[in-house]
This record gives C-alpha cells, sequence and structure tokens, in this order.
C-alpha cells in the first residue's frame, strides 16, 4: 500500500488554491483531535460534494489576493488600475458564488460560508466600465478624462489634415521623398528630401 505523507497531500490541496495566502494556509493545515469538528468539518465537505455534483462549481476563476490592497484603500492610499481589476474580479467572484448559493439546491451546511458573502456589483461594473486595461483607463472613468480625449482627438485631426495639405500640395510635391504621413517620437511628420528641408516649414525631428 502506498503510505500518505501528509506534507504532500496538502502540497497536492494547496495547488488546487487559487490564491497564494490560501495555498499557504493549505501548506500549515495541521490533523484535528476534536470529533465533533471533525464531524461538522465531514458533513461540509459531503456537503460540497453533493453541491458541485448537482449545480458544478461556483465560478471563482478570478479570485485572487486583493487584501494588501484593500488595506491601503481603506488607510486612503490611492490603488492602481490593474489592483483595481483584481478588486473587481474579486467582487465578480463574490457576486457568482452568493448566487451559486441562492439557487436550488445548495446544501444548509454551506450556508455558513456563503452567509458570509456581500456582493457590490455597483463598484464591480464601475471598475469594469472605468478601466480598459492594467495600462489604460476608459472615458467613462471621469467627465474631465473625456473631454481632453476628445480635445486630443480633435486635435490629431487637425495635425494630419494640416500634413496632409502638404503632401498633396503641388507646390512641395519635389520637396517630399514620398507622399505619405507617419510618425517618429510619438509626432506626425512627413518625409521631406535632405537638401529640401528649408521651403518646408517645421521642425526635424529626424534624419
Amino acid at each position: 500500500l502506498h503510505e500518505l505523507v501528509l506534507g504532500e497531500v496538502l502540497c497536492l490541496l494547496a495547488d488546487k488554491a487559487l490564491s497564494a495566502s490560501v495555498k499557504e494556509q493549505c501548506r500549515k493545515t495541521q490533523p484535528l483531535s476534536d470529533a465533533d469538528e471533525i464531524g461538522v468539518l465531514q458533513k461540509q465537505k459531503s456537503a460540497a460534494c453533493r453541491s458541485i455534483t448537482l449545480k458544478g462549481s461556483p465560478g471563482l476563476a478570478g479570485v485572487s489576493d486583493v487584501g494588501t490592497s484593500v488595506d491601503r484603500a481603506v488607510r486612503g492610499g490611492c490603488l492602481s488600475p490593474e489592483e483595481l481589476l483584481r478588486v473587481a474580479g474579486v467582487l465578480k467572484c463574490a457576486r457568482q458564488a452568493k448566487a451559486y448559493a441562492d439557487g436550488e439546491g445548495m446544501e444548509n451546511d454551506l450556508n455558513v460560508f456563503f452567509a458570509q458573502i456581500t456582493p457590490n456589483k455597483y463598484l464591480e461594473e464601475r471598475i469594469f466600465t472605468s478601466i480598459v486595461s492594467k495600462d489604460e483607463l476608459a472615458d467613462a472613468a471621469r467627465p474631465a478624462l473625456a473631454s481632453i480625449r476628445r480635445k486630443i482627438r480633435r486635435q490629431t485631426v487637425a495635425i494630419r489634415a494640416g500634413l496632409q495639405k502638404i503632401i498633396t500640395s503641388p507646390t512641395h510635391a519635389n520637396f517630399l521623398q514620398e507622399p505619405i504621413v507617419t510618425t517618429r517620437s510619438d509626432r506626425f511628420v512627413v518625409s521631406v528630401q535632405a537638401e529640401c528641408k528649408g521651403p518646408i516649414p517645421g521642425l526635424a525631428l529626424d534624419v
């Protein structure tokens, strides 16, 4: 018979956990000696197995450890877009887990866990609609941001239109290497022949 070693079993359990803090808790688990406590946990385990058989697993794929981020927010600190997206992911999982518990077939022995979940759909949706990715905020994040981006877009159109006039102008046609608008150092530019840069107004950003 293969002998089960507690450490190996706990490592297998930790591999199933979705966050670093829970993985650590799994590895530190110690055997119980109280018969009543063991009986309660056995009932909860059996109830979880029955629920999974009947309803499948609750959606917990977006769970991550956000404790440090939440503590900093409570103290008045600012969170990065990436941290906020992780918080929203946890809120989504909380809402799905609550819906899972409120559906049919939930075992009473598990209510002690699901009763502690408090979803916040408003905050969840506010974060997801305000942040496109960890590197980009949506226009809906703040009215001021939307206004600034509208101005940038209008200015970009105006700049491109001005350069388009240059490359389509018969006056400048002989001065250009090729009639296209491109970018250098995040700026729109036209490609001018080196010996003809004088007649074309503007700055030389690259040679």
